[in-house]
């Protein structure tokens, strides 16, 4: 099975590249992305990598970068001691924009499931909904 990943290896620059094949081991869960949101806001900034001097940014402009936190991806296999039960189950997360995922059982917990009657292409931009009502919020 082909694993791919998008990565911005340097400032401006960006490639679809080969990443290792993965399996679920015990405790494991293999993710299979159906989408996955590329921001204009966080993303185009770490691509970009202009930003002024002295700004928080500059702690996160690290090359190369594997960007990518609006996920929605399905369960494809299962490892050694998981419930069969979630193959097939929808969830977002905050993963990377790649095709392939293993994440331990323990830390799929933090991964929301997409309800019935939601497209992966509505709950794609989830955490953008998130950001936006937080700022809401936050202005009061």
């Amino acid at each position: 099975m082909d694993n791919y990943q998008v990565v911005f290896p340097a400032q401006n620059q960006v490639e679809l590249q080969s990443c290792p094949e993965v399996a679920p081991a015990a405790g494991e869960i293999l993710l299979k992305t159906v989408i996955s949101q590329i921001s204009i806001g966080t993303e185009l900034t770490y691509l970009q990598g202009n930003v002024e001097p002295g700004m928080l940014w500059e702690n996160f402009l690290n090359y190369p970068k594997c960007p990518g936190y609006s996920n929605v991806s399905r369960v494809v296999a299962v490892g050694e001691g998981v419930s069969s039960d979630l193959i097939g189950k929808l969830v977002f997360s905050s993963l990377t924009h790649r095709m392939y995922s293993v994440v331990k059982e323990g830390d799929f917990e933090k991964y929301r499931y997409i309800p019935e009657g939601v497209t992966p292409k509505e709950a794609v931009f989830s955490t953008i909904g998130r950001i936006a009502m937080a700022s809401i919020r936050m202005a009061q």
